[in-house]
């Protein structure tokens, strides 16, 4: 009996781990602006209450801005922060994700401007107000799998190179055209998934506009970074376009959380709605089932 519990809640478990969603913290880029803060403790003195105002509103809504230090009109030091979570993200998944964008970004201090893309999420802080922005000369292209190991790092192996080519041009355009219909400045998506296939070959996409521009800003965004990743294949199972204003991603696997909005619920189908839940798992998982066993153990010992 208390062997059959245990491998019960043990499944349990296994089933409530395997159901979370994928906060994809990974680093695609980190872009720091040249050139030095004008004052760098008065940069710091308003980039740690531009960050928290901007990690409240990114929370509460998947998307926010912050402004800091602008009461002054034009401020060398104020600072101006944008941030967004991918919109397949669970409320718990963008607030992880974007806990390691307040972690990282600091690494740019004390320059006047820095910007982080993970593959969940992204953030920005400026010396003014960026937000209606769509491209600019940081915007990049990387292709292969992220941490791959440099050049080469994720090759397309496939059978049909061609084919695999018009799978990731046809699977870019179609989410790029339903992203930008969806943006609305403010409280729009400007978010798509999809996929496409030719010649036997599989390509998935995904697009997010950030949420401070409209649908034409959006679509001038993502034509441009599909434009630009499509050239990665067919050599690179995958590629990704940092934009300016967006991000843009295909690969040869479904790689967003399927389970998910970013407006509600939860990535898991056990829903323990704290961002620390694998840490719970960690402290209470062993000790909880040997507790259970432990009780049936003697309940069977004193009916024995």
């Amino acid at each position: 009996m208390a062997a059959l519990l245990l491998l019960l809640l043990l499944a349990l478990l296994c089933l409530c781990g395997g159901a979370a969603g994928d906060p994809r913290t990974a680093v695609a880029r980190q872009e720091c602006a040249p050139g030095g803060a004008v004052s760098g403790p008065a940069l710091a003195d308003n980039f740690v209450p531009a960050m928290d105002d901007l990690n409240s509103n990114v929370s509460a809504n998947g998307f926010g801005t912050s402004a800091v230090g602008t009461t002054a009109g034009l401020n060398p030091n104020a600072v101006f922060g944008l941030g967004q979570c991918y919109r397949d993200l669970s409320p718990v998944d963008c607030k992880l994700c974007f806990a390691e964008v307040r972690s990282l970004l600091p690494k740019c201090y004390p320059s006047a401007g820095g910007r982080l893309y993970l593959d969940g999420c992204f953030g920005r802080y400026a010396n003014y107000s960026f937000f209606s922005e769509t491209l600019g000369p940081d915007d990049a292209v990387t292709c292969g799998v992220v941490g791959g190991g440099g050049a080469g790092g994720g090759n397309y192996t496939g059978a049909n190179p061609r084919g695999f080519a018009d799978a990731v041009r046809a699977a870019l355009a179609n989410v790029t055209g339903v992203a930008a219909s969806a943006a609305v400045p403010g409280g729009g998506d400007g978010y798509a998934v999809g996929s496409a296939s030719a010649g036997g070959a599989t390509a998935f996409a995904l697009a997010q506009c950030w949420g401070s521009l409209n649908a034409t800003a959006c679509g001038q965004c993502l034509r441009a970074a599909a434009a630009a990743a499509a050239r990665c294949a067919p050599a690179a199972a995958e590629g990704r376009a940092l934009y300016t204003g967006c991000y843009l991603r295909y690969s040869t696997r479904l790689f967003w959380n399927l389970n998910s909005t970013a407006g509600s619920g939860s990535s898991s189908k056990c829903k323990f709605d704290s961002i620390s839940l694998s840490q719970f798992r960690k402290v209470t998982t062993v000790s909880s089932v040997l507790l259970v066993v432990k009780v049936f153990e003697k309940a069977e010992i004193q009916t024995a």
